[in-house]
């Protein structure tokens, strides 16, 4: 089913890695990116934070052009 959809939306097989095959590397993102891996309030509040700095970025970007 999955490799079924990927050749729907990308018209060829695309691999895919589950961040849970790599629990060492999820660590480290998470760690570089101030997010507690024991606080899941904490955590979830962090992303947001991530997610609306990137929301302003592309608006000031795009707000320039």
């Amino acid at each position: 089913m999955i490799d079924w959809l990927r050749k729907k939306l990308f018209g060829r097989e695309t691999a895919v890695v589950f961040i849970d095959e790599r629990p060492d590397e999820q660590l480290a993102i998470q760690r570089e990116l101030g997010i507690s891996t024991e606080d899941h309030g904490q955590a979830w509040l962090r992303l947001h934070q991530l997610l609306k700095s990137h929301e302003d970025r592309i608006a000031a970007l795009e707000r320039k052009q």
